[in-house]
């Protein structure tokens, strides 16, 4: 009957709306079941694509950057270069001060390689005290005169303990340049900056090497064009002598373009480096005259 038509019927209407809350509740837990998975997954990813210490691109995701970024130079004819830093004496500061001011010295370094690089550089940490840059478009000449650029502003910085107070000194870096040539292997490139990387850990630590001796091309990309260049005819033939005389004009070039920073702290700590360089080059020049036969040599 009509009666029992209606029962049945706002029976069946009551179980529709208790399964379809049963099935809300089921896809509510669904959800966050998949946001906490998505969660996961992105950490792990970060993991992977992110160095933990630094946030730099890992090891791996650096190398997948870099395949790419050799792929497009070869079918676009775009220059490429790659730069490998190495910290200068960085297990030195990880024993004497231990492993989280070691990470905090990396982070202040890869907070000075990012302020200098352009926007489509691509920083990755290579490995325990080894960083990696990728420079797109960037001929050899142009990767010496950023490296120079953050070698030098790592140099002039004076690194101490909040806590304490304590003076941890002065950290340098040497940094190995080299210029992807067409249709090599990433292998190849690597090997090459590090070869680079190896000669200036080799020549005294502190200095930017590659393929050419005389591209020290000290252009500061922003800073003005103030600069102390070196040319070719300044070359004396002893190679410490100019080496040593090529840090210098990095040196007076970072003086001559302090005219932006904020306070005089940084201009002290260039005055103060170059007057220890200074007073270093004058003892060693007057060995090398010695050695050469000037033996009335006074310093």
């Amino acid at each position: 009957d009509l009666r029992g038509a209606i029962a049945d019927l706002v029976a069946l209407t009551s179980d529709m709306q208790y399964a379809n809350m049963q099935l809300q509740k089921q896809l509510s837990r669904s959800a966050e079941y998949i946001r906490a998975l998505q969660a996961r997954f992105d950490a792990e990813m970060r993991k992977v694509l992110l160095d933990s210490v630094t946030g730099v691109a890992s090891r791996r995701s650096f190398e997948a950057s870099l395949n790419e970024a050799i792929a497009h130079s070869d079918n676009s004819g775009e220059r490429l270069s790659l730069l490998l830093v190495d910290v200068d004496n960085f297990k030195l500061v990880n024993d004497t001060y231990g492993h989280p001011i070691g990470d905090q010295v990396l982070r202040l370094i890869v907070s000075a390689i990012r302020k200098h690089c352009r926007s489509d550089d691509i920083v990755g940490r290579y490995g325990g005290d080894e960083f990696a840059i990728i420079l797109p478009g960037a001929s050899a000449d142009q990767a010496v005169t950023i490296a120079e650029t953050i070698r030098n502003q790592i140099m002039v910085r004076k690194l101490f303990k909040r806590s304490t107070k304590e003076v941890i000194g002065q950290i340098t870096i040497s940094i190995g340049v080299a210029e992807h040539q067409g249709g090599g292997s990433r292998e190849d490139l690597i090997e090459r900056a590090d070869k680079w990387l190896y000669s200036a850990k080799k020549m005294g630590r502190n200095r930017v090497c590659s393929g050419k001796a005389d591209r020290l091309a000290i252009e500061f990309a922003g800073q003005g064009d103030e600069a102390v260049r070196w040319k070719g005819e300044l070359a004396t033939a002893n190679k410490v002598i100019d080496d040593q005389h090529r840090e210098l004009m990095n040196l007076a070039t970072s003086l001559l373009q302090l005219n932006g920073y904020e306070s005089s702290k940084e201009l002290y700590l260039v005055l103060e480096t170059i007057i220890q360089k200074l007073r270093e080059h004058f003892e060693d020049e007057e060995a090398e005259l010695q050695k050469s036969g000037f033996k009335d040599v006074d310093g």
